[in-house]
């Protein structure tokens, strides 16, 4: 029967018997297996094990034999002897890595249960999570006795499976040409959560009763239907169709645009990232305007854009389709005159033909610092600060995960493996974007991106190639009180090396104050910078009058005025102004917002 991990994307694998020869006796000669049955062959002084860190009791024999079971997908599987390996001193240990790097990942030694009347405890099990493409090595030793024993390799025996796609013409079935569509659904009674990706999800699951639900639909669209109720009665049971349709409303023109990048390196290039999303029903024709701090240059962009210039450039799209994300990589060069931990305002928005339903998402600013050096492997968190009036109101955060291969080879495959707090509620993870093709899968409190193959360039062959980035937001559950904090960290794996870890971030839940204030002033956006003097404002924190205050570089004040409706983008005509740098000062009485743009001719 199969053993329930929390780590549940997986598909079932059958494989016949295999037969081994005395040659897999040592690392170097292990045989190669799949899924299914296979024998320990006894072997006087068989030699080769190893007394890994996994085990707390050394090997007392000398019989050793080796495995490479290469992983068809991303699941969990069952390593056992267990019934097979009756009064047998069969311990188990489970490798990544290579035969002159190996590194334990599991082990086992005297842990299996009674099967029927006779009792095998000298036999074991483990259960390890594998990834798609990745080899392992299975190590059995300390055999005591001379008879050959029977282990398996077992891969999801028994799951529910379905496709989460966009039901285009409201029939109720998954035409081929109707896009997929990602989402995280709820297990019951369990409690736990998977992400289907669009593609077929196969969720490994134990003999029982389970309900899966798809709590949140994306705007636009009805989820058919709110959940799945099955049974998993018999080993290798596989319930198939458990389909969720979102059936969109037709009409809707919304497109929205994210930015996300890291501080800005003094003195050198660095990354950023715009991500482009038709979140409405119907087709669109974007623009999206990029507008740099005046301590940035624009250097470059893939795809290029339209038009650019030193602090700034614009993209005109093609038409998206609905559901269609773009992302344009950017590349940037903070100045050498910037101040040390500076803060830098970059901003970008994104304008269509079509009549838009929600402009308020139709900018985002980046706010970050100047910084002196960058860490290359860390995670960011858009607040520090949140109120409880926030969590009430489930105000999304967003996560950046950053990584770099410093090494002196490519990477071919990295994993990044983040752990969120259990205050999060994964029922709202959206991902954003990511610098690499990826799979996702998660359970529970961990998420795992894998870039499989990805060949990530080292820094010391081609530094601008050798970064990598995820973004993505989630809500925070409402039970989350004052003085709450949400704390996370990931662990990046760069092929068999050990985990490089990111810094720790923390959000706290809190009254208004001097953090919070700072957190209020990201919201205000001015675009486009550089412009001819014709501005655009918008600042979510505004109220019925809100002074604008502009000032220039030396501080003096060259415009004010009262503006009322500065939740939407409003706009400002500087046009008398001389060129040069501008400050913008927004205040609603509690609190102040500033953004900077610069005025050319």
């Amino acid at each position: 029967m199969y053993t329930r991990n929390a780590f549940v994307i997986c598909s079932t694998f059958i494989a016949s018997m295999a037969n081994t020869s005395a040659q897999n006796t040592t690392c170097a000669t292990a045989s190669p297996v799949l899924a299914g049955l296979h024998m320990v062959l006894y072997q006087q002084g068989g030699g080769g094990f190893i007394d890994s860190p996994c085990h707390t009791t050394p090997s007392f024999g000398n019989d050793a034999q080796w495995f490479t079971y290469t992983a068809p997908a991303t699941c969990a599987v069952t390593i056992s002897s267990c019934g097979g390996a009756l009064d047998m001193q069969s311990r188990l240990t489970v490798f990544m890595g290579t035969c002159g790097n190996l590194q334990c990942i599991a082990a086992a030694n005297d842990n299996c249960l009674a099967q029927g009347p006779i009792f095998d405890n000298t036999a074991c099990t483990v259960t390890v999570n594998v990834i798609a493409g990745f080899s392992y090595y299975i190590e059995w030793d300390e055999t005591d006795g001379t008879d050959n024993y029977q282990w398996s390799i077992t891969e999801c025996l028994n799951s529910v499976q379905g496709t989460s796609y966009v039901d285009q013409n409201g029939n109720g079935s998954h035409d081929a040409s109707e896009p997929l569509h990602p989402m995280c659904i709820s297990v019951e009674p369990d409690g736990e959560w998977f992400y289907s990706t669009g593609d077929p999800y196969i969720n490994c699951l134990d003999l029982g009763s389970y309900t899966i639900t798809a709590p949140a639909a994306p705007p636009y669209h009805t989820l058919v239907p709110a959940s799945h109720s099955f049974n998993i009665t018999l080993p290798g049971d596989a319930v198939t169709g458990k389909d969720f349709a979102l059936v969109p409303t037709p009409g809707i023109f919304d497109v929205a645009v994210d930015l996300w990048g890291p501080d800005g390196w003094i003195g050198n290039n660095s990354p950023m990232h715009i991500t482009c999303s038709n979140i409405g029903t119907m087709p669109i024709t974007p623009t999206i305007i990029l507008s740099l701090d005046p301590m940035a240059n624009f250097v470059e962009a893939d795809p290029s854009p339209t038009t650019s210039s030193a602090q700034g450039a614009t993209w005109s799209l093609p038409v998206m389709q609905p559901g269609e994300v773009l992302q344009v990589d950017v590349t940037i060069f903070t100045s050498i005159t910037a101040v040390p931990n500076g803060p830098m305002v970059h901003t970008v928005m994104v304008s269509t033909d079509e009549p838009d339903v929600n402009s308020s998402n139709n900018s985002d600013n980046m706010h970050r610092f100047a910084a002196t050096s960058i860490d290359p492997n860390d995670k960011h968190v858009s607040a520090t600060s949140i109120t409880p009036d926030d969590v009430a109101d489930q105000l999304p955060l967003e996560y950046e995960i950053r990584f770099q291969n410093t090494g002196t080879a490519p990477a071919v495959n990295i994993v990044v493996q983040d752990s969120v707090d259990a205050d999060w509620d994964l029922g709202t993870f959206q991902m954003i974007g990511a610098t690499h093709p990826y799979t996702l899968w998660m359970s529970g409190d961990v998420l795992v991106w894998t870039f499989a193959n990805i060949m990530l360039a080292d820094s010391t062959t081609n530094e601008p190639e050798s970064h990598g980035s995820i973004h993505y937001r989630i809500t925070p559950k409402t039970s989350l009180g004052l003085g709450g904090q949400l704390t996370n960290r990931a662990d990046i794996y760069f092929d068999y090396n050990e985990a490089v870890l990111t810094n720790t971030t923390v959000t706290t839940v809190e009254l208004e104050s001097g953090v919070r204030e700072e957190i209020a002033t990201t919201e205000m956006s001015v675009v486009p910078s550089p412009s001819s003097g014709l501005i655009y404002i918008r600042w979510a924190g505004a109220k019925d009058k809100t002074t604008l205050i502009v000032v220039d570089a030396l501080g003096r004040e060259v415009h004010r005025e009262i503006m009322s409706t500065l939740d939407h983008q409003q706009p400002v005509d500087l046009s008398a102004l001389p060129p040069g740098s501008y400050c913008a000062h927004a205040s609603n009485g509690r609190i102040v917002a500033h953004a900077r743009f610069v005025i050319q001719n």
